[in-house]
């Protein structure tokens, strides 16, 4: 997943709607950033406001069900 400026695009795969969870943690694993949002099918935009390019850890919630991966976050 790439986000550009803290602005992060969320895909609903699989037609996947619902409530979700998503939580930001920085490589050491320090949470900085969380937020709860209904994800809709397609491409979601998400506002972090994280504004360090760097590696970041994802993990989203979606009914329930987690994902997580790396989030590379790249200057312009």
């Amino acid at each position: 997943v790439l986000g550009v400026f803290g602005v992060l695009g969320v895909f609903g795969g699989g037609g996947e709607t619902g409530n979700s969870k998503v939580e930001i943690f920085s490589i050491t694993g320090t949470r900085i950033f969380s937020n709860q949002l209904e994800l809709l099918s397609g491409k979601n935009k998400l506002i972090t406001g994280i504004q360090k390019p760097g590696i970041y850890i994802y993990r989203i919630s979606l009914n329930g069900t987690p994902s997580s991966g790396k989030l590379l976050i790249a200057e312009r």
